[in-house]
């Protein structure tokens, strides 16, 4: 560690800096901040420092974050380089108010702009988030509103999605936090949309399915058997299946077992979500499965391989009847079968 003494002078703290890597240098810098809190000149040392280059300027956020100066990183905003004022608009929301934040707002380019909103919803900061909101999307349109959404209350979030739930890109933020007003717009959407869109609907909330999956296992269930799209599992419901066997495997073999399913069982076989929980199905459903599979032997041999070998012979039997083995033109893909249920 560096004498914080002597350090206010900027040539002689940056003398001290250089023989030191990175990482020390954040912790001298910030640690100096904090033996000289509220200090004036520790606050003129940051102010010197952002006039200098990128190297010099870094170090004066770093400060100022430090001992939440939110003058220095107010100037940082106006710096030449735009690195410098794109981090300066991510650590605005940390140290500045209400107010000066809508101040500075109509001054930042679009990516410093964006950078400040996503900071706002990250933190979390409601009261804020509710005062920007009817402004951003009067200036800057409902793309740039639905980032602070998220950090708005449920009530304000459920008016809202109607006009803004198009624009939202990553349901999945919003749904950790407000995982009922998504369930509602998911199903009212699903309900609304005709067949040929339902696919669409389950694409765009693909995002916020691991939340609904993990928390809402039988809404997200049920809208599959009657609002999934025609002839084939949701892609969004087949990359969660894991968490829904582990929570509702009887309903999982009950989605899997449907009519609508069967075509697309019989050309990729079961998904490895399923086949890899093996133990939470039982020796019939598994049976039953099989059968389904029946005229595809290389989807119930790779079926077998997952279960454990005292069931896989009288799987094998209940599906094959010796008479239907013989007619198998290709004895390779029987030998394989047989192999598997031995």
């Amino acid at each position: 560690m560096i004498r914080s003494r002597g350090l206010l002078n900027k040539e002689h703290l940056l003398g001290e800096l250089d023989a030191l890597g990175y990482s020390d240098r954040i912790r001298a810098i910030t640690g100096l901040g904090r033996d000289h809190l509220g200090s004036r000149e520790y606050s003129q040392l940051l102010t010197s420092l952002l006039e200098g280059g990128a190297y010099e300027s870094r170090l004066a956020l770093m400060g100022a974050i430090a001992t939440l100066d939110a003058s220095v990183i107010g100037s940082a905003l106006h710096h030449p380089m735009a690195s410098i004022r794109n981090m300066a608009a991510g650590l605005l929301p940390k140290v500045a108010s209400a107010e000066e934040i809508e101040r500075e707002l109509p001054q930042l380019s679009q990516d410093c702009r964006r950078k400040l909103l996503r900071t706002v919803a990250l933190m979390n900061r409601q009261e804020l988030a509710e005062r920007l909101l009817p402004v951003v999307q009067a200036r800057w349109g409902p793309e740039e509103a639905a980032i602070v959404l998220q950090a708005c209350s449920a009530a304000t979030v459920r008016a809202r999605l109607v006009e803004l739930g198009y624009a939202i890109k990553d349901w999945k933020k919003l749904a950790s936090r407000h995982l009922e007003v998504v369930a509602e717009c998911f199903t009212r959407e699903l309900e609304a949309a005709p067949l040929r869109a339902k696919g669409m609907v389950w694409s765009r909330f693909s995002s916020a399915m691991e939340q609904l999956s993990n928390h809402k296992p039988d809404l997200v269930l049920a809208y599959a058997v009657n609002h999934g799209p025609a002839d084939m599992l949701p892609p969004s419901l087949k990359a969660n299946l894991g968490i829904l066997m582990r929570l509702r495997p009887g309903a999982v073999y009950e989605l899997l077992i449907r009519t609508q399913t069967r075509g697309e069982l019989m050309t990729y076989g079961l998904p490895e979500a399923v086949l890899k929980r093996a133990k939470l199905l039982t020796m019939d459903q598994w049976s039953q499965l099989a059968k389904l599979l029946a005229d595809q032997p290389q989807h119930v041999a790779r079926l077998l391989e997952h279960l454990a070998p005292s069931w896989r012979q009288e799987i094998f039997d209940a599906v094959y009847e010796e008479e239907k083995r013989r007619e198998w033109i290709s004895g390779e893909v029987t030998v394989c079968i047989a192999t598997c249920a031995a």
